[in-house]
């Protein structure tokens, strides 16, 4: 299923090609501040491109689309770092905060400078973001770890999606691509215009000269280097063997990912145009994190209707692979844990690894199976594999998939054919299609393994079969509060804590809890237990806020209050699947004022934060002094464990938490 996109700060068109090639997103607009950068994009992508007045900005004018793509050249709120002599200017972080609550896209991806990252400007704009209600993760990327170019280029980027479709996205990993050496993205020197022999300076030779073939400007001089650092006013040089010449634009695009043929014949100026091309986002980086943010939205009902169908499918699937017999001595899985397949078959040394795929469409794009194979290939160990459709592909396709990536592919024609034994599936099968199958004829696929030949398959599904149909229901509601009051007196907490499924259908039983716990156990500590409280200009709501009892004498609380000044606490409770991000951090730091003498806040989860929400627990207390702690629902049983047990003291886990937090908190 393709998405909708537009892009803004286009520049060269590197955002707009990278979210093309991912083949997930079709890009309806994009939007440039620079005339020459705007010819430059309109002369390659067929996209339509505007140009953008700063005077004249209006959000309502932006075309609506599924996801926000940008560059900003600042996080800072008020100005572009880019400077233009005209009435035209780029998006800023101001406008983009504006273009989120009033177009409510369903993702954003942006890419910063690496300094972005540094000061207080960074944490002010995604501040903002949270204010937007969107969860985002962001994270300083190593373009050669993702790409394997071999350019010394980081860049921050951030993606985010909006709260009520949130789905978990990860970076990519680096280092998992083998380094392409340089000589692969230089041009012969056949190819290369005098100019960039002739333009160059003798007081911009190398002084010292090695084995490298390019040399980069590095304090005060230029250093041979097997990666590329980018300076438009030191621009990398290339050793010839016999003399050197300025590295050639068409060099620096290909090191940016632009294809071979990307005319840039526009811009007349050859120092502006290095300077456009290194402010280019890499556009292999692009195409992957815009990928990965298809592939994570995809999982989420709401984006995507069709993953309770994919459920479906691959519940047929595994009942047609159940339905076969199974011989003695042969074995299979199902969403293998070692490499993530959807089934896996073996037989003594034979494997099949088989992957499925489910679309409304009856086509597919083409770029987009071929993708699929490319990447199913990558993750190949010792056996066949197999992805299965239930759209319709072409036989050339098929071929072609397995010539380039040796991946068999089944088809709807196969399905149907391979479905035909077993009437009960094959009619749940047509029924499951969003497109009528009547003009379809069934054929047997070109790939039948050896195994299904003979008729193994498993003696049991080891995968818990999906359910279509709830096998029992969650407390909820006053049945919740009929149980939870049977069991308050004799349950233990780990019990109770064990009947509230996550999810915000049952944050308030989950707070209910947490309350009851913290009254139960901390109650020695706080005399003051204000639940669901408001700040004064009513925007913001925190859960909990209590006050440390005079006279207490314990580690935790004699350093909140001596050190921190504070003599309240904030409490929040997020009933969440997942870890919190720094969202919730930056949310909960709202809250805290010196003034108000609640400098303190602990966040209670069902698992804790992440390592994004820890960095910005500690930036906020390294830059403003807030004390921001994480706790678990482990924490919490643990801390029932010293209450019951009776030594520690259930306190001595915040002291811990403290301590922790301080002792690796960085400058």
């Amino acid at each position: 299923m393709y998405m909708t996109a537009v892009v803004l700060n286009a520049g060269l068109g590197d955002l707009t090609l990278g979210l093309l090639q991912s083949a997930d997103f079709q890009v309806v607009a994009a939007y440039e501040a620079e005339q020459v950068s705007m010819e430059i994009h309109r002369a390659n992508i067929d996209v339509p491109i505007f140009l953008l007045q700063s005077e004249k900005f209006e959000p309502r004018t932006i075309s609506n689309a599924d996801l926000l793509a940008a560059r900003l050249y600042s996080p800072q709120l008020t100005v572009s770092s880019r400077m233009h002599t005209s009435t035209h200017c780029d998006i800023t972080a101001r406008h983009f905060l504006k273009l989120l609550r009033i177009h409510r896209p369903k993702a954003f991806l942006l890419a910063l400078n690496a300094a972005s990252i540094k000061g207080q400007q960074i944490r002010t704009f995604l501040s903002g973001i949270a204010g937007e209600n969107f969860q985002y993760i962001y994270q300083l990327t190593d373009i050669a770890g993702i790409t394997g170019m071999p350019t010394a280029e980081r860049m921050v980027f951030v993606v985010g999606t909006r709260q009520d479709i949130y789905e978990d996205f990860h970076f990519p990993e680096t280092g998992q691509l083998p380094p392409v050496s340089l000589e692969t993205y230089l041009q012969s020197e056949a190819q290369i215009d005098s100019w960039y022999f002739n333009s160059l300076k003798p007081d911009q030779i190398p002084i010292e000269r090695n084995k490298s073939r390019v040399y980069c400007w590095d304090k005060n001089q230029y250093v041979g280097t097997d990666r590329v650092r980018w300076n438009y006013r030191k621009i990398p040089l290339v050793d010839t063997g016999e003399t050197f010449r300025k590295m050639t634009h068409r060099e620096i695009a290909n090191l940016k990912g632009f294809p071979a043929n990307y005319d840039l014949s526009a811009c007349m100026s050859k120092s502006r145009l290095y300077q456009k091309l290194m402010y280019a986002v890499n556009v292999q980086a692009v195409a992957k994190l815009a990928g990965g943010l298809a592939r994570s939205m995809a999982e989420h009902p709401q984006w995507n209707p069709s993953i309770d169908k994919f459920k479906r499918f691959k519940n047929l699937f595994g009942r047609y692979l159940s339905a076969l017999k199974a011989p003695m001595g042969r074995n299979w899985t199902a969403s293998d844990q070692e490499h993530n397949f959807d089934f896996v078959l073996r037989l003594s040394y034979q494997r099949l690894y088989i992957e499925l795929n489910y679309s409304r469409n009856r086509f597919i794009p083409s770029l987009k199976i071929e993708k699929s194979c490319k990447m199913l290939r990558a993750r190949s160990k010792d056996g066949e594999m197999l992805l299965v459709l239930a759209s319709e592909v072409s036989e050339n396709l098929k071929q072609e998939c397995w010539e380039k990536c040796h991946v068999h592919i089944w088809d709807i024609k196969n399905l149907l054919w391979l479905f035909s034994e077993f009437e009960e599936i094959r009619s749940e099968f047509v029924a499951l299609s969003d497109y009528a199958t009547g003009d379809i004829s069934p054929i047997p696929p070109n790939f039948v393994p050896n195994f299904i030949v003979q008729e193994y398959i498993p003696e049991v599904l080891e995968e818990k079969p999906t359910a279509l149909e709830p096998v029992s229901e969650p407390f909820t509601g006053t049945a919740y509060e009929e149980e939870e009051k049977a069991h308050t007196e004799t349950a233990s907490w780990k019990e109770r804590l064990s009947r509230i499924n996550p999810g915000e259908d049952y944050s308030r039983e989950y707070e209910r809890f947490c309350v009851d716990f913290l009254r139960c156990i901390l109650t020695d500590y706080f005399s003051l237990w204000e639940e669901q409280e408001q700040t004064n200009d009513g925007l913001h709501r925190f859960d909990l806020c209590c006050k440390i009892k005079n006279g207490v004498n314990q580690d935790f609380f004699n350093t909140i209050s001596h050190h921190y000044n504070t003599k309240y606490v904030v409490f929040e409770f997020k009933n969440y699947s997942k870890e919190i991000t720094q969202k919730e951090i930056y949310t909960t730091e709202k809250y805290l004022y010196k003034t108000a003498l609640r400098q303190v806040a602990i966040i209670i989860s069902r698992r804790g934060c992440d390592s994004h929400a820890m960095q910005a627990a500690k930036g906020s207390l390294r830059e403003s002094g807030k004390l921001i702690l994480c706790l678990s629902d482990q924490d919490l049983l643990k801390m029932a464990d010293m209450w019951e047990s009776g030594d520690p003291e259930p306190a001595q886990l915040l002291s811990d938490k403290l301590d922790n937090l301080l002792i690796h908190l960085e400058k």
